[in-house]
């Protein structure tokens, strides 16, 4: 499959994420455990394989450091490889080149699945109370949107980073011809950020923690939260082969995850904790970005998905994509979305837990 990534009329190249490129294609060629494969684990049980993308952040690895942690995964028959990221678009080009069978995406990074990479198969979370912001150092003299006029701003191409850059350039009657926007790569733009490469950087939490822990005087330009209503939306998303050739393993992903979700929702100090041995990152931002989430009980998750809202929500990332040029148009959230498997396996744990139902 051939996917072109970039703005509209502007071609990128084939899997090509400015910044980040050969990044994803040294991980890519590291990952080989794909297809689902099964193996003989401890006591001679039949394990499946799996090869999972995550991010170092409450919201990208909590399901992962939650389900490891407690032996969830195992106990569901899976044996699964853990691949760390840095942006949902990096994991879309790892998925899109058949390294990765289930991947995490923030809300902005869905245009990938419209674009035919894989099928959204879970909502995660709901970003909208501030979880990403545009920065600026205290001696740059900018305070508002309308001061980045000609200024030099790192962002991750494609990403929550460029959609919250664009929503505020837009909303103050500018575009990205009236700045110097330069993408990179989170750890990049804190690096350029901290150092004093870039005056400015838009970027999401846990990343933007780590610039307020070191530069307690930075400038919060604009949040996300100001933007709330267009939340973000995080998902899971399951290759096309997965789907196809094994929705067994699937199935089992999903009942564990549904579970981490819970309990991410329920117990926050312990999710920072285990989130943060799991990812190797300090619990300061963490901290910082679960506070800045709105964590779904499977029985929200539940209501969301048969209301109608978690495609609404889908569907307004789909309409800013088209605007900032990434996608060409808006297609239907159910072409993209598979939530049969995820929609039984939270009616199964509400059913089991009746004190959730809330």
């Amino acid at each position: 499959m051939r996917v072109i990534f970039g703005r509209r009329g502007r071609r990128i190249g084939t899997f090509k994420f400015t910044g980040i490129c050969s990044a994803v294609i040294v991980t890519a060629l590291l990952i080989t455990s794909i297809g689902a494969a099964s193996t003989v684990g401890e006591g001679g049980t039949k394990e499946t394989n799996l090869t999972v993308g995550y991010i170092p952040a409450v919201t990208g690895g909590g399901v992962a450091a939650i389900g490891d942690k407690f032996g969830w995964f195992k106990k569901a028959g899976l044996n699964i490889k853990w691949v760390p990221f840095t942006s949902g678009p990096a994991q879309a080009a790892a998925m899109a080149g058949g390294s990765l069978d289930i991947e995490y995406l923030g809300g902005p990074a869905i245009w990938t699945s419209a674009k035919g990479i894989g099928k959204i198969v879970s909502l995660s979370e709901l970003s909208n109370r501030g979880e990403v912001v545009i920065l600026a150092s205290p001696d740059s003299g900018i305070k508002q949107v309308s001061d980045l006029r000609g200024k030099q701003i790192g962002y991750s191409l494609n990403g929550a980073s460029h959609m919250l850059l664009y929503q505020s350039l837009n909303a103050a009657g500018m575009d990205f011809k009236d700045v110097k926007a330069v993408p990179m790569d989170p750890p990049t733009a804190v690096s350029a950020f901290l150092g004093g490469s870039v005056p400015v950087v838009s970027v999401f939490y846990p990343f933007a923690g780590t610039i307020l822990e070191k530069a307690p005087n930075t400038v919060i330009v604009k949040s996300s939260a100001q933007f709330a209503n267009s939340p973000l939306p995080g998902v899971l998303v399951a290759s096309d082969n997965l789907i196809k050739s094994n929705p067994d393993a699937l199935k089992k992903y999903l009942s564990v995850a549904v579970r981490a979700i819970a309990y991410r929702a329920a117990h926050r100090i312990e999710t920072v904790n285990i989130v943060a041995r799991f990812s190797k990152v300090p619990r300061g931002p963490l901290y910082q970005q679960y506070g800045l989430i709105s964590w779904l009980t499977p029985a929200k998750m539940l209501r969301a998905i048969q209301s109608g809202a978690m495609a609404q929500w889908v569907r307004r990332m789909e309409e800013l994509q088209v605007a900032m040029g990434t996608l060409d148009s808006v297609r239907p959230p159910s072409s993209f979305m598979r939530l049969d498997f995820v929609t039984k396996a939270l009616k199964a744990y509400v059913a089991s837990h009746p004190e959730t139902k809330k």
